[in-house]
């Protein structure tokens, strides 16, 4: 990670969680030029099935565990 990034971590991580939501969306928001629209589609329509309750989501934990299995 660059050294902006280091330097950027505490003070997001003092953020409350609406704030660092606030703060993803925005980079999620200047990103979009960047990432295959479809992509993009994809996001959106998962964080609408979440955000309706159509989809629990996964806890992160789990995630991390997954990925440790398969990467190493």
């Amino acid at each position: 990670m660059t050294e902006a990034v280091e330097l950027l971590k505490p003070a997001l991580a003092a953020l409350s969680p609406d704030e660092r939501l606030s703060v993803a969306d925005w980079i999620y928001e200047s990103a979009d030029h960047q990432v295959d629209p479809e992509f993009l589609e994809e996001l959106e329509r998962r964080r609408r099935d979440y955000e309706s309750g159509r989809s629990p989501g996964i806890p992160a934990e789990e995630v991390f565990r997954k990925l440790r299995e398969r990467f190493g």
